[in-house]
């Protein structure tokens, strides 16, 4: 009897024992997901491909042909430099433009031959503008570095 006295007390303090020990839970981790974070130009680009078509607009003789485009919301609209003149001595100069959108957040400097494009996702009216400077050269060899402004609109409408 007195064995089974032992082997009880054993026991209920093995219990007691084990109910003071803390038990800690490792934190089960949430699975890995890839987080795809896109720049809003890639993001336009990949809407552009998905819902709309690309609309082209060419610098070319100091103008833009179209000047104002209609399109739709999700379309895009590249803008093309192809702007160069001759000057009086029959050299032809090369027109770096800087290419100004509404609701856009940079501006994009287009040099000959490159273009940049913008993708229009909401309905409106859009202004865009283009500064350039020449290298005018005149009979007495003094640059004529004026500023000079194209303009344009884009006119957004819904499908």
């Amino acid at each position: 009897m007195r064995g089974v006295l032992v082997i009880s007390l054993l026991l209920l303090t093995i219990i007691i024992l084990s109910s003071c020990v803390e038990q800690r839970q490792v934190p089960q981790q949430a699975p890995q997901v890839p987080v795809i974070e896109l720049a809003e130009d890639e993001y336009r680009k990949a809407q552009a491909e998905a819902t709309g078509i690309v609309h082209e607009v060419v610098i070319e003789n100091l103008q833009f042909m179209p000047t104002d485009i209609i399109i739709n919301a999700g379309d895009t609209v590249e803008w093309i430099n192809k702007d160069s003149i001759q000057d009086n001595k029959g050299n032809r100069l090369l027109i770096n433009h800087i290419l100004t959108v509404e609701e856009c957040v940079s501006d994009m400097f287009l040099s000959p031959g490159t273009s940049g494009e913008y993708t229009f996702l909401t309905q409106g009216v859009y202004r865009y503008v283009s500064k350039y400077q020449m290298e005018d050269f005149a009979d007495d060899d003094k640059p004529d570095d004026r500023e000079r402004v194209l303009q344009g609109t884009v006119i957004v409408q819904n499908k």
